[in-house]
């Protein structure tokens, strides 16, 4: 197993990589994804495994076939993404989008002062 380092979450990327599985509850969200693209590694093909815990805030997002008129839903009945699309961590937020598996609408996930824990099954 290995586990990317927080300072290390925004050298990431996951292109073309199917999730899945995507399973939420209130204060918690879990994926797992074919692969992962590391910017000192490349691509790799293999189990990638996404936790994010322990929010102070969390804010889900989906959009209307125009890009417009978001809908904001709770975590719980925000549905599951098809891919990742867009990744984007900081030290105090992650956020990541992506096309909904059942609509096809954009979905932007949003949470700040998580807990978060990346690692590939190798």
């Amino acid at each position: 197993m290995t586990v990317i380092p927080k300072s290390q979450l925004s050298e990431i990327s996951f292109p073309d990589c199917v999730i899945d599985y995507f399973e939420k509850s209130a204060f918690h969200l879990e994926c797992k994804l074919d692969g992962i693209y590391i910017d000192s590694r490349g691509m790799v093909n293999a189990p990638v495994y996404i936790t994010i815990t322990n929010w102070k805030n969390a804010s889900i997002e989906r959009f209307d076939s125009s890009g417009a008129n978001p809908i904001q839903l709770d975590l719980t009945d925000s549905g599951s993404l098809r891919e990742i699309c867009e990744w984007d961590v900081t030290n105090t937020k992650i956020s990541f989008a992506g096309f909904e598996r059942q609509s096809g609408q954009w979905q932007h996930y949003r949470f700040s002062y998580a807990d978060i824990d990346v690692h590939i099954d190798e």
